[in-house]
């Protein structure tokens, strides 16, 4: 099994990415969100991926968070949705918000998804109902966003970076370049 992949963004479509990794390009279907966040050309992405086998195709999902991932697979283990639907379901709502429509038992926004009918929209809120258990929100501390973004190209999770920019006294003026290179010093002290 794959269970992520690290390369370089060398092309977008519709509801996939390009990805160079090893000097294969693989083709790697991904959620809008995941779309959104893989950056410019040439960028650093990593994704946690699942590959799916049929008898007649293989193919590779990535998302940007195991949140993601995690509710992928729960759509899956629905009788009636595939891997393009609950790509779409997804691309519509984050996991948050899917939670949120699932545990307040709302089909009708779920039925607002292409591929997703009524019939459809009640199985997934009856299946999942109580099994959608997202990672606990927590409040993110006041940090520099440029430190979390270069934290995050340099390969760093979003959560590691948040801490390291956490880590940078906001008060003090700084360059950005410095501001960066003392949240790479928390690193260090770990």
């Amino acid at each position: 099994m794959i269970a992520g992949v690290r390369g370089k963004l060398v092309g977008r479509q519709a509801s996939s990415i390009l990805l160079e990794v090893g000097g294969f390009v693989l083709r790697i279907g991904v959620p809008m969100s995941t779309l959104q966040a893989a950056g410019e050309r040439g960028a650093s992405v990593y994704l946690h991926t699942y590959l799916h086998l049929r008898e007649d195709a293989i193919s590779l999902f990535g998302f940007s968070s195991e949140d993601e991932l995690t509710v992928f697979l729960d759509l899956l283990n629905v009788n009636g949705v595939g891997p393009k639907v609950a790509l779409a379901i997804l691309s519509r709502f984050d996991p948050k918000q899917l939670e949120r429509i699932i545990g307040g038992g709302e089909p009708e926004n779920l039925a607002t998804v292409s591929g997703v009918g009524k019939k459809l929209a009640s199985r997934i809120l009856l299946e999942l109902r109580g099994k959608l258990e997202m990672a606990p929100v927590v409040a993110e501390p006041a940090v520099d966003p440029l430190i979390i973004d270069a934290l995050i190209s340099l390969g760093y999770r979003r959560d590691n970076a948040l801490k390291a920019a956490a880590s940078v006294d906001q008060a003090e003026e700084l360059e950005p370049e410095e501001r960066i290179i003392r949240a790479l010093q928390y690193f260090q002290s770990e």
